[in-house]
């Protein structure tokens, strides 16, 4: 007589998840005065009297689904003056440019040129499908100011990894 062979393994019910990147560029960005919507330029300000902003549409929406684990986040630095205080960073609520945004500030964080890792890894929570921001904004922080998108496209870029 012989045994049959022994059944093989049942295949693994969850197979691991692949790493996804892609990198989002700003549709639009400028500055507008604190109290009032007058967008006067395209490059994003940090200062007393303007606030800036990088806007993004829905593409990280539309792309990264709410279910995504965070593998990393990157930003990609270009300014045109670095004086007084780091700017303050922050998440707004815009896709498109409109009103006055209303940025939630972060806290303070002076970059140098180039991509940079962002220190908030909880943006990404905010940014993909199911969180409430669309965009990335600066609110005070001394006399800072970022590349115009017509200076450089690549500014306010953001690449993201996640699985």
């Amino acid at each position: 007589s012989s045994t049959p062979p022994p059944p093989a393994p049942p295949p693994d019910p969850t197979p691991p998840k692949q790493t996804r990147s892609a990198t989002f560029m700003a549709v639009d960005a400028g500055s507008t005065d604190r109290n009032r919507v007058r967008w006067w330029t395209g490059q994003p300000h940090a200062s007393d009297s303007t606030m800036g902003a990088w806007f993004y549409g829905t593409q990280i929406k539309d792309t990264i689904p709410a279910n995504a684990e965070l593998v990393s986040i990157e930003f990609y630095v270009s300014r045109q003056r670095d004086q007084g205080g780091a700017p303050n960073f922050g998440l707004h609520g815009d896709a498109y440019k409109g009103g006055v945004p209303n940025v939630q500030v972060t806290g303070a964080w002076d970059p140098a040129g180039g991509w940079r890792v962002l220190p908030w890894p909880e943006w990404f929570g905010h940014l993909k499908a199911g969180g409430g921001f669309y965009g990335i904004g600066l609110n005070r922080g001394g006399y800072n100011v970022f590349s115009s998108l017509a200076q450089d496209s690549m500014s306010g870029a953001l690449r993201i990894s996640w699985r």
